[in-house]
């Protein structure tokens, strides 16, 4: 475990007010200092938090991101890459996270775990947007029940010329911004090259089998017709049902487009936006009325 020293002055000015001519002024200046000390854990080992153990495995750094094609199940199409912003790059911290807390969490498209990297200079970056499309981290609405662990990466896009220190994570619903520290200058870091799209692991819809006597022309066309008309290709008919439907409600639309899906009262879920600003509420660093009243109904939503 390393402990980094955080140094904190403070100046105290005592001053003696003047009551005549004779008076003299006393002026003194006392400087103390004091340390507060925060603990960093180191990679590779599993880390306990309230609510929540994390493993460390490895951080990838890169020039872009792959990530599955929106709107459909992973492995339907090629997977799409993701270039950073001008001057900027990302880094990848492949985690391995046990739920021990008392409810389920959704690690992708919830606030099931709070996750930053920081600097040496205590910058605090978020991670992407839609993590669900990372490969290999769970889809959206694929809650992490008490007990069980699952693989999990979290891509941040920072400063080409910045070297990350910390990854922070906390279990929001007990410990939000009470972060637990590992260190990643340690790690086990990888660089990935540049690549081109990756071939689709696997295509949804198999080409029309050849018929053992060779067809005519007509037939071919009517194959061909068939294959991109989904009222006679039942597989591509649930692929175009399945992406009207949220992802919440076991369907491919993503969360931006349809929405987190309703309860069994019909009630939409909330956003995860929705649950933030509502931790913040909570916990006094948002103290916009409005605000906070707009999403009170989230503390107690029902799923």
């Amino acid at each position: 475990m390393i402990k980094r020293l955080f140094p904190i002055a403070a100046a105290a000015l005592l001053l003696a007010a003047c009551g005549s001519a004779e008076t003299t002024v006393d002026t003194s200046e006392t400087t103390t200092t004091e340390t507060s000390t925060v603990e960093v854990f180191p990679p590779h080992e599993e880390v306990e938090a309230p609510g929540v153990t994390l493993k460390l495995d490895s951080v990838t750094e890169s020039d872009h991101l792959m990530l599955n094609a929106e709107g459909v199940k992973p492995g339907y199409l090629p997977e799409e890459r993701q270039n950073p912003s001008d001057g900027a790059k990302f880094i990848t911290v492949n985690t391995i996270v046990t739920n021990t807390g008392r409810g389920s969490m959704d690690l992708t498209c919830g606030f099931g775990i709070q996750a930053h990297l920081f600097n040496k200079d205590g910058q605090r970056y978020d991670p992407v947007q839609d993590l669900y499309r990372v490969p290999g981290n769970p889809e959206c609405n694929d809650s992490l029940n008490p007990g069980f662990s699952i693989e999990m990466s979290w891509p941040f896009e920072i400063p080409e010329s910045m070297e990350a220190t910390e990854f922070g994570f906390a279990n929001p619903e007990t410990n939000y911004d009470d972060l637990t520290l590992v260190d990643v200058t340690d790690a086990s870091r990888e660089d990935t090259p540049g690549t081109e799209d990756s071939p689709p692991a696997q295509s949804p819809i198999e080409e029309p089998q050849a018929a053992v006597e060779e067809p005519s022309s007509n037939v071919v066309q009517s194959q061909n017709e068939g294959y991109y008309s989904s009222p006679d290709n039942p597989a591509l008919a649930e692929q175009e049902r399945l992406a009207s439907i949220p992802y919440a409600d076991g369907g491919t639309c993503p969360a931006y487009k349809c929405g987190y899906g309703t309860n069994s009262q019909g009630e939409r879920n909330p956003s995860s936006g929705e649950i933030q600003t509502l931790h913040g509420c909570q916990d006094g660093y948002i103290n916009d009325p409005e605000l906070c009243s707009a999403v009170e109904w989230v503390e107690n939503h029902e799923y």
